[in-house]
């Protein structure tokens, strides 16, 4: 990959001062030339080899449209690629398949891009799969317990005219399981959707992002290189700012001292200079700029709209299944077990993709495009485009963006709550029937109200669970 070089102020105010209509078209084929006279040879004072992305020896209007592009996705902020399968999937379509569809591939391209693709086929399979399975096998079952039990309560402990029978309520043989459906403490099952909803969620909104950035990026130029969707930057952190400080006090230092201790400083700068080049190396990163439109449509189509379809599908039946569960202890449990279901992905990405693609994954950030033209930045810029710094800038958005999540969520969770399938038209007729039976089993034998007996039991004064007749009747 190519290091992102950006134009002069000169160059951009003599060729492209501010991107336009017209010039923005031109990532689709549309606007007028960018260039008067036509492009600039190799001999023209004007022409500089680090905008000649074709190396042809001349620029031409696209080019200076995507050297635009370069300079405002360096202003822009950057969002990371989710380390799991679909990742991958994101990966290889922009690294991968613009090289195989102009057969201009190596064969490590051809290897990653069937190997991600038959591990997003085996992901969406296991996906699905559970999807299907955990509907047939064990939410449309509890669902079906929890109905017939309801059933059985309004049958056997009601009369007729509606009304509720406490003696019968005693000898009602599923009382046990009848009062300890999710429904009956509606507080605690809201408490344990809105977590797991939290979840779903959470990778909704990692979609979203990604989504977001996607489609803010433009299209790449006609006549640049497929390769150049990707740019390689240089991630410049404070303890690399820090290394050059160091290298450039002992360099000043070096050039005043004499004998031993300039030998001393020369001797102390070559190992920061090696320290400073090694991390420079393990912090280079690679920033998508454009995208080309089939790379588009294949991200959006093969990998966006699965995940949302997965991760909203599994988030309903999820839903539903938690609230059939017939024991609240089974509720936290079975919470547990579908957050393994949602984490799959995760799961193969950590186990079944070598370590080298997962660093490529990490280091590959999508650079979205910045509001400015790139004049006020560019005054105060070196030569050579580093893409790993943006703007400080307030991001009121984000807070904006999370209440709005807040609200989803809970506002999601309150409608299921109150639109449930498990018991159609929940009338709320458990808390008269089952408020007494709760107390009988959820009352310890020992509690806070037999603190002086748990103290002599203690101390070994008294014992509070004797053998043979004396037994302590609760």
């Amino acid at each position: 990959m190519q290091t992102l070089m950006q134009p002069t102020e000169a160059i951009r105010a003599e060729y492209a001062p501010v991107p336009t209509e017209a010039t923005e078209d031109m990532a689709g084929g549309g606007g007028g030339p960018l260039l008067v006279g036509g492009p600039i040879m190799v001999g023209d004072p004007r022409y500089r080899a680090d905008l000649d992305y074709d190396g042809s020896g001349q620029i031409d209007e696209f080019e200076l449209f995507f050297a635009t592009i370069l300079e405002r996705a360096k202003e822009g902020k950057k969002v990371d690629l989710t380390d799991d399968v679909w990742g991958c999937a994101i990966y290889t379509t922009v690294a991968d398949l613009p090289a195989i569809m102009s057969c201009n591939f190596t064969s490590e391209n051809l290897l990653r891009f069937c190997y991600i693709s038959l591990m997003s086929v085996v992901n969406l399979v296991l996906q699905f799969g559970l999807l299907y399975w955990i509907s047939i096998y064990v939410m449309a079952p509890s669902m079906r317990t929890a109905q017939n039990t309801y059933f059985d309560f309004h049958r056997e402990v009601f009369s007729k005219d509606g009304s509720f029978q406490p003696s019968l309520m005693l000898k009602f043989p599923e009382n046990s399981e009848l009062c300890q459906f999710p429904l009956f403490d509606k507080w605690f099952t809201i408490a344990v959707l809105f977590l797991w909803c939290s979840q779903c969620f959470l990778e909704i909104r990692s979609s979203q992002r990604i989504f977001s950035g996607l489609v803010s990026l433009p299209s790449l130029p006609w006549g640049i290189s497929h390769t150049l969707m990707i740019h390689e930057g240089l991630h410049e952190t404070d303890s690399h700012t820090n290394l050059a400080k160091i290298e450039l006090a002992l360099a000043s230092v070096g050039e005043k001292a004499t004998g031993e201790v300039a030998q001393l400083c020369g001797a102390v700068l070559q190992m920061y200079e090696l320290v400073s080049d090694k991390y420079t190396v393990e912090q280079s990163q690679r920033f998508l700029v454009c995208l080309t439109p089939v790379t588009r449509i294949g991200i959006f189509c093969l990998v966006l709209v699965p995940r949302m379809v997965v991760i909203l599908a599994l988030m309903l039946m999820g839903c539903v299944w938690l609230t059939a569960t017939d024991r609240f202890d089974s509720l936290i449990l079975n919470a547990l077990a579908l957050e393994f279901v949602v984490h799959v992905d995760n799961l193969l990405f950590s186990m079944f993709f070598p370590v080298s693609l997962h660093a490529q994954v990490e280091n590959l950030k999508v650079a979205i495009p910045g509001e400015g033209d790139g004049q006020q930045r560019m005054a105060t810029m070196q030569s050579g485009l580093d893409l790993s710094h943006s703007g400080q800038s307030s991001d009121k958005g984000g807070y904006y963006r999370s209440f709005f999540y807040l609200v989803l969520v809970s506002t999601f969770v309150i409608f299921f709550q109150a639109f449930q399938p498990v018991i159609p038209g929940f009338s709320q007729d458990l808390d008269e029937a089952c408020a007494p039976f709760v107390s009988t089993w959820s009352t310890p034998r020992f509690g806070l109200d037999s603190m002086a007996e748990i103290f002599e039991c203690i101390m070994g004064e008294e014992t509070c669970f004797p053998y043979g007749g004396d037994m302590i009747k609760a």
